[in-house]
């Protein structure tokens, strides 16, 4: 089983567009095209690294079936569906949580 699993979104590999990636430091930017990200992500994989492409689009526009449950319990609170079910839509809820906790009221 994978310990890390990289996701990447099918719009960027299919972009002509360049895209400023901090590959090895937070000091240096590069500028790669989705496909090489792609690329440079599939050569990372191991037994211990996994490489995902998914359509985050077509995955959020499905609608919702058997196979799409609701969260019971207290994750139903936080976050409002299971990972395991719907990874788009519960990674946005957990960012967008994320980004909650970090707000500062003045």
């Amino acid at each position: 089983m994978s310990k890390v699993v990289t996701v990447l979104d099918s719009s960027i590999t299919s972009s002509s567009s360049l895209f400023g990636v901090h590959a090895n430091s937070s000091k240096e930017t590069v500028f790669l095209s989705g496909k090489d990200i792609e690329l440079y992500l599939k050569k990372l994989g191991t037994g211990e690294i996994k490489f995902q492409e998914i359509d985050f689009t077509a995955e959020t526009s499905k609608s919702p079936g058997k196979e799409k449950e609701d969260a019971k319990g207290p994750v139903q609170i936080a976050i409002g569906v299971e990972k395991e079910v719907d990874f788009p839509s519960w990674y946005i809820n957990v960012r967008l949580i994320l980004c909650a906790s970090n707000l500062k009221y003045s």
